[in-house]
This record gives C-alpha cells, sequence and structure tokens, in this order.
C-alpha cells in the first residue's frame, strides 16, 4: 500500500491530489491507523501526552498575557520558552540512557542472585 499511494501522492495521479513532499509521509501516517493500535498507544502514552498539553497550553496562556505589556516582554519571553523546549530532548536522551543503565545493572543483580555468584 505504501509503495503505490506515495507515489500517487506525491506526484498527484488520477483522482488524488498532488500533496508533493508531504504526499510521501501521508501513507505512513494512514498505514497504521487501526482501533487496538490507538488503545495500546493510549494506554502507555495518555499520561505523558497530558503533560506535554499542559506545558503547551500553558505557554500559549502566558504568551497571550505577556503580550499586552510590550514587545520587548514578549519577545523575551518566546526567548526563554523556545530556549525552555530545546532543553527537553537532551534530558530525555540522558534520562532515558540512566533509566537504561539501572535497568541493565538491576536485572545483573537478580541474575547474579539467583545464580548463587557474587561477583
Amino acid at each position: 500500500m505504501l509503495l503505490v499511494l506515495s507515489p500517487a501522492l506525491i506526484f498527484g495521479w488520477g483522482p488524488l491530489p498532488n500533496l508533493g513532499v508531504a504526499g510521501g509521509g501521508a501513507p505512513v501516517l494512514l498505514s497504521p491507523l487501526a482501533r487496538p493500535h490507538f488503545a495500546d498507544i493510549l494506554r502507555v502514552g495518555a499520561t505523558s501526552a497530558i503533560g506535554t498539553v499542559q506545558m503547551d497550553v500553558t505557554v500559549a496562556l502566558i504568551t497571550g498575557a505577556v503580550g499586552g505589556y510590550a514587545a520587548q516582554a514578549i519577545a523575551g519571553y518566546g526567548i526563554a520558552s523556545r530556549l525552555d523546549h530545546l532543553l527537553i530532548p537532551p534530558l530525555f536522551g540522558f534520562g532515558t540512557a540512566a533509566v537504561t543503565s539501572v535497568g541493565v545493572h538491576v536485572g545483573v543483580a537478580i541474575l547474579l542472585a539467583r545464580s548463587g555468584s557474587h561477583g
């Protein structure tokens, strides 16, 4: 399906619209859409999605409130909020590495305890 729909949507073959580069991504998004997938994804990701939405809504509301003061105020807040967003990926990367490292070490400790080895 992906091999047929991608070029068809990129170039607009037949009745399909010419989406250009976006046409290559549309079939990728459409191909995994299935009710069981949504349930699995939402079961795992709904809590973290709430945090992301809350942060973005807060930034939007504060931007609106600061916008009433002066151009310098909204520029300063805009820069600060963008810097905050730039820090999220590196912190997520460090956190993921730390959790993985701890998990590996706990797993090794459990295996060693079960085998009776104390090395």
